[in-house]
């Protein structure tokens, strides 16, 4: 299935469907080389392209980063876990919504050992526990060195967290009620392999909570859907397929957009309830795969011109004037920012950004610096670039020099003027 471009696997190519393995994939982006900002060393370039299969209608990335790339990667970004978390936050709330979810087929109640895939630093799984009047034995799977021993701290030791692949792991004779993947299910080089070892964890009346991203109808903002660590891209169709074909039944696999705003998660996603059930083949419509990213382009390019052409006369405007302008955000929506005004030669300043990891380097050769009065002073005006936390980061910035300065929203979030 997999063809490597070379010996230390920095690129992989795929000549079969990573969901179904047919043959019948088809180019929909031809591959091109970005640079990804980092916050432990210089940027990166990867090649990436995307595919689409004719049989099971997947979207999957073709080329991409090969294992070598990838963990290179994942080790240069900062990973800052939170020590805490207060019970209204909109985190919180996102994860209570997902137990609500889960309750509707699978009574808390009724779960006697739980698995995360994933886990971060474990507050879904200390949810899940209260939940469980502390009567659930938890187990939780995470790569990250930081989340594991965060994890440990947030659950006191009442879990057991494994800092190794699910596919690596090992539990012993434990057999689970409830299997939980949030926002993993995409990263995954080899779906039907993790379907695989699911199914032989999974205890006959339990079930499995699949949460991803829905690039049925993408979220419209400046940030590109479809980018570096996301490998796959489902619709509802193109999941309970593969949960079909894969031995599951779906008790219920739909769009959802309630997720809180300020989660990080509030774009639409698909969240999957399934068992364990013979396989089945369900036939799919032909040309779904191209036909849900060409309408999804389409919809990307009206918005974003329609979006950005008083953004972009008022920046020239500024630039003309001689005026100082910075960015506040040091992300992948600041990179894909950039990437649509290239050809408009807008001069920066400086790039804003909390994250302290960032501060002292640079984006696109633009300095990050520390949000504070006087670095905010120095400049004229502020973009805010950020789609989810843009009303969150102007009321920082107000907070701190006041109307000082100018800020241009993107999205309107600013009731400031």
């Amino acid at each position: 299935m997999m063809k490597n471009n070379d010996k230390s696997l920095d690129s992989v190519h795929e000549d079969k469907c990573p969901g179904c393995g047919s043959t019948a994939i088809k180019t929909l982006k031809s591959p091109s080389e970005s640079k990804v900002y980092l916050t432990d060393g210089d940027e990166m370039s990867v090649t990436f392209g995307l595919s689409g299969c004719e049989q099971c209608a997947l979207i999957f990335l073709n080329p991409r980063m090969g294992p070598n790339k990838l963990s290179s990667y994942y080790k240069k970004q900062s990973r800052i876990p939170r020590e805490e978390l207060d019970q209204g936050s909109p985190f919180n709330n996102l994860m209570e919504l997902q137990l609500d979810f889960i309750e509707k087929i699978k009574p808390i109640h009724t779960v006697r050992a739980a698995l995360e895939i994933g886990c971060a630093e474990g507050f879904f799984l200390r949810n899940l526990q209260a939940r469980g009047k502390d009567e659930i034995l938890l187990y939780g799977v995470e790569l990250s060195d930081v989340y594991v021993q965060q994890a440990k701290v947030n659950l006191k030791n009442q879990a057991v967290i494994l800092d190794t692949s699910i596919e690596n792991a090992e539990f012993e004779e434990v057999k689970f009620d409830l299997i939980i993947i949030r926002h993993v299910f995409e990263h995954l080089a080899d779906p039907v392999g993790m379907l695989k070892k699911i199914k032989i964890l999974l205890s006959p009346n339990g079930v499995v909570y699949i949460e991803v991203p829905d690039s049925e109808d993408i979220k419209l903002t400046i940030s590109n859907f479809y980018h570096h660590e996301h490998l796959l891209y489902f619709t509802p169709l193109s999941l309970s397929l593969m949960l079909s074909r894969s031995g599951f039944q779906s008790y219920c696999c739909e769009r959802f957009e309630g997720n809180p705003v300020n989660s990080g998660f509030s774009y639409p996603v698909i969240r999957s309830l399934s068992t364990i059930s013979d396989s089945t083949h369900p036939q799919i419509p032909a040309g779904h795969a191209s036909y849900v990213y060409n309408k999804n382009k389409l919809r990307l390019k009206d918005y974003h011109n329609s979006l950005l052409i008083n953004i972009r006369e008022r920046l020239k405007r500024l630039n003309k004037n001689e005026k100082r302008i910075a960015i506040f955000g040091a992300g992948p929506h600041t990179v894909d920012f950039l990437e649509l005004l290239k050809s408009d030669n807008i001069r920066f300043e400086k790039i804003f950004d909390n994250n302290q990891n960032k501060q002292g380097k640079s984006l696109r050769g633009i300095p990050i610096v520390r949000p504070d009065n006087n670095t905010l002073k120095s400049v004229d005006c502020v973009l805010i670039s950020s789609a989810e936390f843009e009303k969150e980061m102007i009321t920082q910035v107000r907070a701190l020099v006041g109307n000082c300065v100018d800020i241009i929203a993107i999205y309107g979030n600013d009731n400031g003027h």
